[in-house]
């Protein structure tokens, strides 16, 4: 792949820097622009605020440009350039070869070198196609997926939290950046609260200072006593319970005024002459109702969300 995308960028050179310097500016703006829409752009070390953006324009730049031109294996991993980015940016320099040789030829500045350039371009694809095919032969078959995932770096991350059983391999979430994970905040902030307690009487070996400090501060139990932090989980559980309790209350505040509304609109369903229709009460027993109190009714249940 070096010597693809080498003599790619030389035959452009040959024609135009223009063409070189357009080619790099769609080329990385197009992938890391990919990596903003899909919320992946944030590199997954520990870095918060400027420092964290700018060092990760310099990372996924360099990334990108190694795995381009040497094609590091190692770097379809999701926290990197990703399975699919990486397949597609390999399929981008051999397309990149022949355009350049189509501009170069159209160009006339390299005149009988031309056939030459042409066996070259031939040979060059059909050697990595087939070290290609002899590669993926021989692999561990479990891992073909891998070169062609979208998995971003995040959703590994929210995804390796959740199967893991073991605490202390769950514990991984806090050695990458907050933002990969920042939807799952409150689910791994009531893990924290859950076990907590016990962490702290059975003290296992990934509990360790270190460990301690990378969790979020408002994560953390105001105390280490089992007592105190079931406590104040109690309190946190009660809050919870009046907001959904107050919360509902308001709702049905207003589906009863909708239903006042709709009942003085049509008359109480008495002046209407429409053809009527028999449907059970919610008490028992049935009752006559025209098409549009049904109609009203149904509008207040969609609503409402019964």
């Amino acid at each position: 792949m070096l010597a693809i995308k080498t003599l790619g960028l030389v035959l452009l050179s040959a024609v135009s820097l223009d063409y070189v310097a357009v080619f790099f500016a769609t080329d990385i703006g197009s992938y890391l622009l990919i990596k903003i829409i899909r919320g992946d752009f944030i590199y997954w070390l520990r870095l918060e605020g400027i420092t964290g953006i700018l060092m990760s324009l310099i990372i996924r730049v360099v990334v990108k440009v190694i795995n381009d031109f040497i094609t590091i294996i190692q770097f379809r991993h999701p926290n990197e350039v990703g399975g699919a980015q990486s397949v597609f940016g390999q399929l981008t320099s051999v397309a990149t070869l022949f355009i350049a040789l189509i501009l170069a030829e159209d160009s006339g500045k390299l005149g009988y070198e031309m056939d030459r350039l042409w066996h070259i371009s031939y040979i060059l694809p059909g050697a990595a196609l087939f070290s290609y095919i002899l590669f993926f032969t021989y692999i561990n078959k479990s891992y073909t997926r891998t070169f062609y995932t979208l998995e971003t770096g995040g959703q590994m991350t929210i995804t390796n939290f959740r199967e893991h059983e073991d605490d202390g391999l769950k514990s991984d979430i806090f050695n990458v950046n907050k933002n990969q994970w920042k939807s799952i905040y409150e689910e791994v902030k009531d893990w924290i609260w859950q076990n907590w307690p016990k962490w702290v009487e059975e003290k296992p070996a990934w509990f360790d200072d270190k460990m301690r400090s990378m969790i979020p501060q408002d994560m953390i139990p105001s105390s280490d006593d089992p007592k105190q932090i079931a406590a104040e989980g109690q309190k946190k559980i009660s809050r919870a319970a009046s907001n959904v309790k107050t919360s509902k209350g308001q709702e049905m505040t207003m589906i009863g005024r909708i239903q006042t509304q709709a009942s003085s609109l049509l008359g109480g369903g008495k002046a209407n002459k429409k053809s009527n229709k028999v449907v059970p009460e919610e008490e028992g027993g049935f009752v006559e109702k025209d098409d549009d109190v049904l109609l009203a009714i149904g509008r207040m249940k969609t609503f409402s969300g019964l």
